[in-house]
């Protein structure tokens, strides 16, 4: 069953074996052009409520058949109407009762006699809160509709964009066997842009993927060692620390709870943004160590030798796609460090960077002990 609060008038089923207090209710409630429907015990309640689907039921607590707090209990226990809010109806507000009645899922009370203005505002304040909660369901499932849609056409896009990147390196790679010979320095050149280029649009739709698919559900966090992550990430990045003559120092880190794949691509970026970025006449150097906090948490820190950044750009160095203008006679796009600030928000840390004018870049990362 789907109840819509956007049905008029709103539904209110009372469920009462007293003639003199369903009139009394019916009254009340029908001058405010809710929509009725009475049943005198449980069962006519449960049999109706699949046809009527009410956005509110009053309940009475002391009924032949089935009492109030059975029916509270199968109505909680179904899928189909366990989100209908129920208040309770009862002469009897002793505090066991009124603590059972919450127990079973209860949204309210109203004790009887009925004050009418007190029935009015309670029906009114329960009909609001189940409205804001449908209409915040409403916004939670139009937003899964659509991050399976961004995942599913990124998943698409991506791959076509990787097939043609193929292509394209292809025909450079064929250029410069068959026809190197007759060309210039300048041709040449033209090829390796090709090539460089067809390299980073590869990393830039890597890149783009796993951006997307940094989600906050259906977390697999376990016991992570992050001296084997980061030896790992340093042993994927050994091509680009032979061509930069790059030296990494990794102190001993730390065994937390972390999900490991999304830990390795941390380390391998950063490692990776450190090494790219050095000083036209000096040679890449890398630290990597840790140290605990005293609220628990644990710092790493990544320091490296490079060239560093404007002051002005701290608080836009994580942000998705931008470019700090130092860096734009180097390789690289852009999303490397937003990657990066996703990952470390998914485990419920800080990333920071400290520029070290004349010295390069520290980023530091916070993560909690306990996730």
């Amino acid at each position: 069953m789907s109840l819509s609060l956007n049905d008029a008038p709103n539904k209110v089923l009372i469920v009462d074996d007293t003639p003199a207090n369903l009139d009394v209710l019916y009254k009340t409630l029908k001058e405010e052009n809710y929509d009725i429907s009475v049943a005198k015990d449980g069962v006519k309640a449960l049999n109706s409520v699949p046809k009527f689907r009410p956005h509110l039921i009053l309940l009475d607590i002391m009924m032949p058949v089935m009492d109030g707090f059975e029916t509270c209990q199968k109505l909680k226990e179904n899928e189909t109407t366990k989100d209908i809010p129920v208040i309770f109806l009862t002469a009897k507000s002793e505090k066991k009762n009124v603590i059972k009645g919450f127990d079973l899922g209860a949204a309210d009370y109203i004790t009887k006699p009925f004050d009418h203005e007190e029935v009015l505002a309670r029906v009114k304040n329960q009909l609001k809160i189940n409205s804001l909660r449908e209409n915040n369901k409403r916004t939670h499932r139009e937003l899964e509709r659509l991050n399976q849609d961004i995942k599913a056409l990124s998943a698409i896009a991506s791959q076509d964009l990787k097939e043609e990147l193929k292509k394209v390196k292809y025909l450079g790679e064929y250029l410069k066997r068959e026809y190197k010979s007759g060309l210039d320095d300048e041709g040449q050149s033209y090829l390796e842009d090709i090539e460089m280029i067809a390299s980073q649009l590869s990393y830039l739709t890597d890149s783009f993927l796993d951006y997307t698919k940094i989600i906050k559900d259906a977390k697999t966090f376990q016991e992570t060692d992050l001296n084997d992550l980061a030896e790992q990430a340093i042993d994927y990045l050994e091509n680009l620390i032979q061509e930069t003559q790059g030296t990494i120092n990794l102190c001993s880190l730390p065994t937390i709870t972390a999900e490991p794949f999304l830990m390795r691509r941390l380390f391998q970026s950063l490692i990776s943004n450190a090494l790219t970025y050095h000083r036209n006449a000096e040679p890449p150097v890398v630290d990597i160590h840790s140290r605990q906090t005293s609220t628990g948490s644990w710092e790493i820190a990544i320091i490296d030798n490079g060239v560093g950044f404007d002051r002005k750009y701290v608080e836009s160095v994580f942000n998705s796609f931008e470019h700090i203008e130092v860096r734009k006679s180097f390789e690289g796009i852009g999303m490397g460090l937003a990657i990066c600030k996703k990952i470390v928000d998914y485990h419920g840390g800080t990333i920071t960077a400290q520029n070290r004018p004349t010295h390069g870049t520290a980023i530091v990362i916070t993560i909690p002990e306990i996730q």
